[in-house]
């Protein structure tokens, strides 16, 4: 804490910018390496915190998400998965 309390104290708004988007995923952020989190910018924000494998700081483009067709297959698939689960638990094998 009094490391990250001196960098804060240092007033540069870079050091601000990384301590506020701090995360995992964001080491590669620098080289373009990293996938944004779908969490870390909405109102409820990332519960991963700094411990999250994607990255918190701000990105240009929009994040990817499934067009309306994809959306509403993989929730009727998955909806399809619960119901078989339902009817018969011991359907999940561990492996």
């Amino acid at each position: 804490a009094r490391l990250v309390d001196s960098l804060v104290s240092t007033g540069l708004p870079e050091v601000s910018l990384l301590l506020k988007y701090h995360s995992r995923g964001a080491a590669a952020h620098a080289a373009g390496d990293c996938r944004q989190c779908g969490y870390a910018h909405t109102r409820s924000g990332c519960t991963n915190g700094v411990a999250c494998e994607f990255c918190h700081m701000p990105h240009t483009g929009g994040g990817t998400r499934l067009n309306k067709e994809k959306r509403l297959y993989f929730n009727q698939f998955n909806n399809e998965i619960l119901v078989l689960f339902e009817q018969s638990p011991d359907v999940l094998v561990q492996g």
